[in-house]
């Protein structure tokens, strides 16, 4: 919504929703932007000023002030004087004011005039300036982005050549760790059996000794109970006795090693059960971690098989549109290695369920023989796989040049990027600054324009007043002279 007020015959307008959106803008608060509109309508833009948006309100049109003077006043007084034509005198001195004050503000005009020139130069200035960097920084960028993106194909050239022997050594790698993890596990598993087999050992031993220990209780309680009945018979039989009492404490002293032997076997049960938890724990930790090893691993072979597959697919083509013996050959091979990594994956798949309970019999039962099978892949062909296949990538330097000559393809591109951007906003910031300085030559403009109206409506009103005080005075002394003359009359 446009808002017009007029200020010293000046009318000026401004958008109050797009001034309010700008106040907002500079992070005043609602009673902050009343403050400023109010003073706003009262002809105070100082607050705009601070704040840079002065530009904002614009000036619609300048009074058109008169001259010219009411004399009819000066007539009125003038008229009661005797033979006193000051009207003229007035006159005279009005026009010499007025051609003089005529001369004053062409001046003013004339020195307006050429700020507001300079004032409209520089912003040409700037927007030619602006201009050239931004054609400049946009050519560069050109440039750096062509370049970069030369090295990056360039790069992607060098990368296609090291896909197949990169995605060989990622293969072999995901088997190797695969076979490794299955190796560990059976290593943990076989440990874990035997601590099983050790701690039967030990319960049958604890079982045994206690044993041991009930008979040499029961037997001291018999001939407890003998000793007690000889003790009560009439007569005593003091042999009797006596060779029941070292019979006694001939059980007795069974009795307390058969106990110690218990306990001793209790600790050793127990040492046992600890070992054998620690190895269960061990157990399904590593089972987990080859569990995920194997996923990898199967994961891979799915690869492995669709590329085998498509391999198969294109030879097959190719045979029939150009039989070949060597391209028969080739499809034999190809077949053969897809039946091998068929088998692979189903073993695989098979091995999911061990995982998931590693710490039943069968799979204990079976971790000696998949420990030496891991073993022998290792050392046999999956081991070789491995060292092929990084043997095939010694090309690491090659990798890394390939990486550097990626990254300064990439940051050289970007680089043409940011240079374009940054010409552009440097372009847009310029087109800006140009037409604050235009907008702030306008408002000074009119600022002078309006200073100058009031300037000269003050002067001439105060001429006018002084002019009609020396009337008055004129007037009183002819009336005291007229008042003398006829008293002496």
């Amino acid at each position: 919504m446009s808002v017009s007020f007029n200020y010293n015959g000046f009318n000026y307008n401004y958008d109050n929703a797009a001034l309010r959106s700008q106040l907002q803008s500079k992070g005043l608060e609602d009673t902050e932007i009343e403050r400023v509109l109010g003073e706003i309508a009262q002809g105070n833009l100082a607050s705009l000023r601070d704040l840079g948006l002065e530009s904002h309100v614009q000036v619609v049109s300048l009074p058109q002030p008169s001259y010219g003077l009411d004399f009819s006043a000066l007539d009125s007084l003038t008229g009661k004087l005797v033979n006193f034509s000051l009207v003229e005198v007035l006159r005279a001195l009005h026009e010499t004011g007025k051609e003089l004050r005529q001369a004053n503000r062409e001046m003013r005009h004339a020195e307006t005039d050429s700020a507001m020139t300079e004032a409209m130069n520089a912003a040409d200035k700037i927007r030619s300036s602006a201009m050239f960097n931004f054609i400049f920084g946009v050519v560069s960028g050109a440039v750096n982005i062509a370049s970069g993106l030369i090295s990056l194909g360039s790069a992607a050239k060098q990368g296609m050549a090291l896909k197949a022997p990169a995605a060989e050594m990622k293969a072999a790698k995901v088997e190797m760790k695969q076979v490794k993890a299955d190796v560990k596990l059976a290593e943990a598993q076989t440990k874990l059996q035997t601590a099983k087999t050790e701690l039967a050992a030990k319960q049958q031993n604890q079982a045994a000794a206690q044993t041991k220990v009930n008979e040499s209780q029961a037997k001291m309680e018999r001939l407890q109970g003998e000793l007690d009945a000889l003790e009560g018979a009439a007569p005593r039989v003091q042999t009797a006795i006596d060779a029941k009492t070292a019979d006694y404490g001939a059980a007795a002293g069974e009795h307390a090693a058969n106990q110690k032997n218990l306990d001793a076997a209790k600790v050793e049960t127990k040492a046992a059960e600890t070992r054998a938890a620690e190895l269960e724990t061990e157990v399904k930790g590593l089972a987990a971690k080859a569990e995920q090893a194997n996923s990898k691993q199967i994961g891979s072979l799915k690869k492995e098989l669709d590329a085998k597959k498509t391999e198969i697919t294109a030879l097959e083509k190719e045979q029939t549109a150009k039989p070949s013996p060597e391209t028969e050959a080739k499809i034999a091979a190809a077949k053969h290695e897809q039946a091998l990594l068929e088998t692979k994956l189903q073993a695989r798949e098979a091995q999911v369920e061990m995982y998931r309970n590693p710490t039943s019999d069968e799979a204990l039962a079976s971790a000696q023989t998949r420990m030496d099978e891991g073993n022998a892949q290792l050392a046999g062909p999956v081991g070789e796989r491995y060292a092929a296949a990084q043997k095939e990538l010694d090309q690491v330097v090659a990798k890394a040049q390939l990486t550097a000559t990626k990254g300064q393809g990439f940051n050289s591109a970007m680089g043409g990027v940011g240079q374009i951007m940054s010409s552009t906003g440097s372009y847009l910031a310029a087109e800006e600054q140009a037409e604050g300085a235009e907008h702030t030559a306008e408002a000074e403009k009119a600022r002078a324009m309006a200073d100058e109206s009031a300037d000269f409506q003050k002067s001439w009103n105060d001429t006018l007043q002084s002019v009609q005080s020396l009337l008055k005075e004129i007037l009183q002394a002819q009336n005291q002279a007229n008042a003398a003359i006829y008293r002496n009359m």
